[in-house]
């Protein structure tokens, strides 16, 4: 894969879930950050855009507290076959660059955002040393509960 990301799980027997590692990008709060996403892609692919969550915690306007993602691309509308799981990922990462605080999906992190920027950038820096640094174990798909499986 490319630099920004890498492929940590994907079973040959069964294509459709792959495991993810995002890096956060240079001068970001995500810096050094290592985010894992799963990928699960619908049997209509690539007709119908993958599913694609975090499963590691992170503080961002864009990215809820169960791993979604508001981002223009996973609208009607802002996905085309043509795209790829590529195109995707470096969605991501300028979503990490630069988030969108004005169509947020994160009410804590957007306002504190626009409330003290120092503050947001603090706590967005602590999560990442917390949750997603070299570190942290990084949980499997494998391990979640059926009620947590994507």
């Amino acid at each position: 894969m490319e630099p920004g990301w890498s492929l940590k799980y994907y079973d040959p027997d069964k294509l459709d879930l792959w495991e993810l590692i995002v890096e956060g990008p240079v001068g970001t709060p995500y810096e050094n950050g290592r985010f894992q996403v799963t990928v699960k892609f619908p049997p209509e692919y690539p007709l119908t855009i993958p599913e694609i969550f975090f499963n590691t915690k992170i503080f961002h306007p864009n990215i809820d507290s169960h791993g979604h993602i508001c981002l223009g691309i996973f609208t009607e509308g802002g996905w085309h076959p043509a795209q790829s799981i590529r195109v995707l990922l470096k969605h991501i990462q300028k979503l990490l660059a630069n988030s969108n605080f004005d169509d947020f999906i994160y009410p804590e992190a957007a306002f504190l955002f626009k409330e003290d920027r120092v503050k947001f950038r603090q706590k967005a820096v602590e999560w990442t040393k917390t949750y997603a640094s070299e570190n942290v174990p990084i949980t499997s798909f494998q391990s979640l509960s059926t009620s947590e499986k994507v």
